[in-house]
């Protein structure tokens, strides 16, 4: 396995640790045995897409490493992100006959780590939970942070919680078996963080990330794990700013979503996450060049760094 990289989300009295490396998916187990000693069972919640491709990998590790291992698959997609899924998954802890000590895995996109977290943080008044992220998206924002819940009606994220991971563990090899489609969804929220690094408690750098992605398109998947990591410090010092976003600190982080979950919603889906935050990043961007904060000249940087990426200016 290649060196890991160890970055540190302090929350109030606890930390965790996010992994990033090559190769991760087959240490799960060691991971485990590190962070939650006392662990016996395990539940791991995943998607019918990712099941066929890591499921195995996952539960081999487990397994070799001596734990009780349940596995539920779940369908994939916004509009099973509700209160319905939830309740399958009641169900299958409570076959599984999982104790507070014990422990649940999320094992795929924002979607699933997001149902999953809603699990945990519910379920037996809260059990510890882990986050594998598969997808870019979710590996540079989604499984960090605390945020988890569930769709109401046509209402996003409506019921949820903050609720940590005990732990995020993220290996970069998923990438390579991740749509074209997927990939670039998942950029779209990469330079959502290049636009408010300045913005972030704590961040000094010489040359801006925003200037680190202009021209790299070509060669970005080669420095991949930089990226991831550098996202996920940055998310983890305004989380642990502002870890509930009640000072103001962590709403940069909504940079393009409040547009971006209109537009998601309106397309019923067919505009999904990353690509509707990028239109929603040039939305925000274009209001305050209206508004006269920024210059249009600002604007227009921001949506040739969109289009080297693939990413969708408008609807």
């Amino acid at each position: 396995m290649a060196s890991r990289t160890t970055i540190t989300v302090t929350e109030s009295t606890e930390s965790y640790p996010i992994w990033v490396s090559q190769g991760n998916l087959t240490q799960v187990g060691h991971f485990l045995q590190e962070l939650l000693p006392s662990v016996q069972k395990i539940l791991v919640v995943t998607d019918m897409h990712v099941a066929p491709l890591y499921l195995k990998t996952v539960t081999n590790s487990l397994v070799q490493d001596g734990y009780a291992v349940s596995c539920v698959e779940i369908e994939s997609g916004e509009a099973h992100k509700t209160i319905k899924t939830v309740e399958q998954l009641y169900d299958a802890a409570i076959q599984a006959s999982l104790k507070r000590r014990d422990c649940i895995i999320a094992l795929g996109g924002g979607i699933t780590g997001d149902i999953t977290g809603f699990l945990a943080a519910t379920y037996l008044r809260g059990v510890s939970f882990i986050q594998i992220p598969t997808t870019l998206l979710a590996q540079v924002d989604a499984s960090v942070g605390g945020k988890v819940a569930v769709n109401w009606k046509q209402l996003k994220n409506m019921v949820g919680a903050f609720y940590h991971p005990k732990g995020v563990l993220i290996d970069t090899d998923t990438l390579k078996s991740l749509p074209l489609d997927e990939f670039t969804c998942g950029m779209g929220e990469v330079i959502k963080y290049s636009l408010i690094e300045k913005s972030v408690p704590g961040i000094n750098t010489q040359e801006t990330f925003f200037q680190k992605l202009d021209g790299a398109s070509q060669k970005i998947e080669s420095v991949m794990a930089d990226i991831i990591t550098y996202c996920c410090q940055l998310k983890a010092a305004v989380v642990e700013s502002d870890p509930k976003e009640q000072l103001g600190i962590r709403e940069i982080l909504n940079l393009g979503h409040t547009f971006g979950h209109a537009y998601e919603t309106l397309s019923s889906g067919e505009i999904p996450h990353g690509k509707a935050v990028s239109i929603g990043i040039v939305k925000a961007f274009s209001l305050a060049s209206a508004m006269q904060q920024i210059s249009q000249e600002a604007v227009g940087q921001v949506v040739t760094l969109l289009k080297q990426y693939d990413l969708p200016i408008a609807s």
